[in-house]
């Protein structure tokens, strides 16, 4: 399934993706409200798709592999 594999480092999608993480936070922090991303990009072709997730990496698994 393309949503559980595009997020695992080792994906087989590596090579068409832009993977950008922060270092673990040294305390605990509640992320709440409507994340926003701003952007600025250069295509060299006709079109192009783009694609962003924002992804929990930490231990707690509290989301399955498809957001619902």
């Amino acid at each position: 399934m393309f949503e559980a594999e595009i997020i695992k480092p080792a994906s087989l999608y590596r090579d068409a993706r832009l993977w950008l993480t922060q270092a673990p936070a040294s305390d605990t922090r509640v992320l709440e409200g409507v994340p926003h991303v701003h952007l600025r990009l250069w295509i060299d072709a006709p079109t192009g798709i783009l694609s962003v997730r924002l992804v929990d990496l930490g231990p707690a698994k509290r989301f399955g592999t498809v957001a619902t």
